[in-house]
């Protein structure tokens, strides 16, 4: 566990990476790991996205105030989520917890990253 002080709001975040491989080569998310930006409410989530069928998958990031009891996703998020994101090392996530979170120390925060394989609308090309 790595201690996270923000400006006045701490945390304690441990990550855990969702691994989909509901099909034999399936989407995989690898490496995941946050880093707070010194002096900032900001935290960097860095992952792997990979998959042998599909170049764009569906990525999405929850997070847990309790250990993993429960999850939430948080609407303070930017970057490589969402449907389309591309293959490849260093996606990055950017979740400003700060506005997400109230001032408070958590000491169990998880952040859950998964993927999906991204598949069109029926009726869309």
């Amino acid at each position: 566990m790595v201690k996270l002080p923000v400006r006045p709001w701490l945390f304690v975040l441990a990550l855990a990476a969702v691994v989909h491989t509901a099909e034999a080569g399936g989407p995989s998310v690898s490496s995941v790991s946050a880093i707070q930006r010194p002096g900032t409410r900001y935290v960097d989530i860095t992952y792997n996205l990979s998959d042998s069928d599909s170049p764009t998958l569906s990525v999405s990031v929850q997070i847990s105030t309790n250990g993993g009891t429960t999850y939430f996703t948080p609407s303070n998020v930017s970057g490589d989520l969402g449907s389309s994101v591309a293959r490849g090392n260093n996606r990055k996530i950017v979740w400003d917890a700060g506005a997400t979170l109230p001032a408070k120390l958590f000491a169990n925060v998880r952040a859950r990253v998964t993927a999906s394989d991204y598949s069109a609308p029926t009726g869309m090309v």
